[in-house]
């Protein structure tokens, strides 16, 4: 249960934090921490003068969970160790009036008949310690060092929160700390809680923190939490199956942190863990998937928010991050790691349930290009690493290192306008980042008006704008001054450069090519390294008309793409260009995509 707190204002006796009373219990007062010296504590009457002495030093509770209130007397320190029915000795701290009210209930599994021995069957025991805290309105069941083998399923209280605590959970290749496990051939349940309804005191609330969750090597469900809310799993590993390590539904308000999902799962169609049935607002702090043999998490839900995760798995063909009917989903300092063997994506999205806020992933790295067991190995083989045919993402600040078949980012033809953005990204080869299978008309256009750095002014028209005369003679340059790149310019679209002209001649064509170069920093040189795009512009067939062209550059806007410089040139002397006198160039623009 929780802290026990006091004095009440009319009868100074201590009641949960919650305001409930405690129940009927004795706690056993000592003055160090082995346990074998009892306190000197005296009772406390308001008066802050010492009361009578306590017999054996114990604090009781009575049926109304009422407790009268406890002093140290004047010279004893401010810390006493408390054992409060058999469970483990704790230490309490008086509070700034010397008092002694803060007990926690903690139920001992091994004095209800647990034993860590890896091979009793300690699951009655277990049972009956967390019905034992259930009784009384909840309390912290303790599992000391060892494996706790069960061979049925422990349940789980509806409306009462439980706390089941270790002595800290194991790591691979590690000694066993405490452990969890199912009995050889046991393939039920190892750990079960069924909430009722979508009201909140009809839910589960569990914490399960220190502690090793084993499957015991069936390739059933090791976990059902269902109905959940306001609970944690802190510093737990579940591993030991090939079945869903994790099945977790309608979670609502809860926390995951330091959780290790090892070895479980197969295939696509049974995760290694799942979130779903409307879960709603689920933190998940530095967890790792490793080695699992299924995808390693399948969300559905809204507000899942992943900081610092990490998954690795060297083999399959199914992704290591599933996202269904899920909403406002955040990856943020996350490492994802597929190895040679693997043939699945990284991440695929195949629906929503809000459109308008979509799946960020942020300050994130997805690789593919070494095996994670250190052994030889070339890029994992899989078409891409982010695969999006539904709702929307937004890529910032991620990094991408392999060699996907196709493309890192594949975008599907279904998705709405402006789906799928990116910020910051740097993948391995820039011409692979994206498969965009959408039509171009889902982008819209942006201009950037060029301005002539070296050219010949003629004249101006009648708004001023400068009228460029390019000779036919030989071939005439016009360089324009480098234009940045805007935030909203969509990365692995071309480049295109839109002019207008103006000829007083009525017949003939003008060859001319478009040079576009994309820079990282605006003092790159600007004449040089360009990609040239050739095109022949017709004379209207009257003189004194305008006319438009528009050029599609090979060049494209990548990541790290800051600026672009654009260089024209005339082609007069080719054979192509039949059209006599000046052609005067009224404006130019650059035209780049942006997603709408």
């Amino acid at each position: 249960m929780d802290r026990l707190l006091g004095p009440d204002a009319g009868s100074r006796f201590a009641y949960r934090e919650d305001g409930s009373p405690a129940a009927n219990g004795t706690g056993v007062v000592y003055a160090n921490s082995g346990a074998t010296v009892l306190a000197d504590i005296r009772a406390y009457d308001g008066s802050e003068t010492p009361g009578g002495a306590i017999l054996g030093s114990q604090v009781g509770y009575d049926e109304w969970g009422q407790s009268e209130l406890y002093w140290f007397p004047p010279g004893m320190v401010d810390r006493v160790w408390v054992s409060v029915d058999g469970g483990p000795v704790f230490p309490v701290d008086a509070d700034n009036n010397r008092r002694l009210d803060a007990l926690r209930r903690v139920f001992n599994a091994d004095v209800y008949g647990a034993v860590g021995d890896d091979s009793t069957d300690s699951a009655a025991g277990i049972q009956a310690a967390i019905d034992a805290a259930a009784a009384v309105g909840g309390g912290e069941v303790r599992l000391g060092r060892g494996i706790y083998r069960t061979a049925s399923t422990i349940v789980l209280p509806v409306n009462t929160p439980v706390a089941i605590r270790g002595e800290g959970r194991s790591h691979v290749g590690g000694a066993i700390s405490t452990s969890l496990r199912r009995a050889s051939g046991f393939t039920g349940l190892l750990l079960d809680g069924v909430g009722v309804g979508l009201n909140g005191d009809q839910r589960i609330h569990v914490e399960i923190s220190d502690l090793e969750l084993h499957g015991g090597g069936a390739s059933t469900t090791v976990v059902r939490l269902s109905k959940v809310s306001t609970s944690a799993i802190h510093n737990v590993r579940i591993t030991g199956s090939t079945g869903t390590l994790l099945a977790a539904t309608e979670w609502w308000n809860c926390w995951l942190d330091r959780v290790v999902f090892n070895g479980g799962g197969t295939g696509s169609g049974t995760p290694a863990s799942v979130f779903d049935g409307d879960c709603n607002t689920v933190h998940m702090t530095d967890c790792h998937w490793e080695g699992n043999g299924g995808t390693d998490v399948s969300l559905a839900g809204i507000a899942f928010m992943l900081t610092a995760p990490k998954f690795e798995r060297d083999t399959g063909s199914y992704p290591l991050i599933a996202l269904g009917a899920a909403g406002a989903v955040q990856i943020t300092g996350g490492f994802l790691h597929l190895g040679p063997s693997a043939t699945g994506a990284h991440i695929v999205q195949t629906g929503t349930v809000i459109p308008t806020r979509p799946t960020g992933i942020s300050n994130t790295e997805i690789s593919g290009n070494k095996n994670v067991s250190g052994s030889p190995g070339g890029d994992a083989v899989v078409p891409y690493f982010v695969d999006v045919t539904a709702g929307s993402m937004l890529l910032d600040n991620v990094s991408m290192n392999g060699n996907p078949t196709t493309a890192f980012v594949h975008v599907g033809s279904g998705l709405a306008l402006d789906a799928v953005r990116a910020r910051n990204v740097t993948v391995t080869d820039p011409s692979k980042l994206w498969h965009d299978e959408r039509a171009g008309s889902l982008y819209a256009f942006g201009s950037i008006p060029l301005a002539p750095a070296i050219s010949t002014i003629a004249a101006t028209d009648s708004v001023n704008r400068p009228v460029i005369i390019l000779p036919d003679a030989a071939t005439n340059t016009i360089t324009y001054a480098t234009v940045p790149v805007p935030s909203d310019a969509a990365p692995g679209r071309p480049v295109r450069v839109r002019i207008l002209w103006y000829s007083d001649v009525a017949a003939g064509n003008v060859r001319y090519t478009v040079g576009v170069r994309a820079l990282t920093t605006s003092g790159d040189d600007i004449t040089v390294g360009q990609t040239d795009s050739t095109a022949t512009v017709t004379v209207p067939g009257t003189a004194n008309r305008t006319t438009t062209t528009t050029v599609t550059s090979a060049v494209t806007v990548q990541p790290g793409t800051r600026f672009l410089a654009v260089r024209l040139q005339r082609l007069g002397a080719d054979a192509a260009d039949t059209a006599t006198g000046g052609f005067r160039i009224l404006a130019a623009e650059v035209l780049y995509e942006r997603a709408v």
